[in-house]
């Protein structure tokens, strides 16, 4: 039997996560700042879609982590995890089912992130495969970063209507 995974938050889950409106204490520099690098996330996000349908798969490239597909992936997953971080640094409060997603890769999501920004010992580095072999992983992370896409926009969008940013 298929397992269905949501690759978004439903409204409910999006209030229970961000509807405190973490940003909005914030300074906009800050938040500048953390949504370039959510933006930098992204664009490798959008460029591993582009190339997944077309991708080889282990079964059929040995070379397969070094396709271009694969590395756009592994640059969203280093990146992405950057944004989660300089969210904790900065102690912005998550909550619901953001803060239980990005809790459950966290630990995963950190190491490929070391594993793909530090060079390692050895070909077969395990911590790039960690979040491959969790089914599921693709749609939290999916859901995660698109939720933070969904967060810069409402806080923008909050700061404009109350004058504090200009239209």
């Amino acid at each position: 039997m298929a397992v269905a995974y949501a690759y978004e938050y439903s409204d409910g889950d999006w209030r229970a996560s961000v509807g405190h409106r973490p940003l909005q204490r914030v300074d906009v520099n800050q938040v500048v700042l953390l949504h370039r690098h959510w933006i930098a996330a992204n664009l490798q996000r959008t460029r591993f879609k582009e190339l997944l349908p077309d991708a080889k798969g282990p079964a059929e490239d040995e070379a397969f982590l070094a396709s271009e597909c694969f590395v756009a992936m592994y640059f969203w997953y280093a990146l992405l995890w950057a944004v989660i971080e300089g969210f904790q640094d900065r102690g912005i409060g998550i909550g619901g089912p953001m803060s239980e997603d990005i809790e459950a890769v966290s630990a995963p999501l950190r190491r490929c992130r070391n594993a793909i920004f530090h060079v390692p010992e050895r070909n077969h580095d395990p911590r790039l495969f960690e979040l491959m072999e969790d089914p599921g992983s693709a749609a939290v992370i999916s859901r995660i970063s698109t939720g933070f896409g969904r967060l810069f926009i409402e806080e923008a969008t909050a700061r404009k209507l109350s004058g504090e940013i200009p239209s």
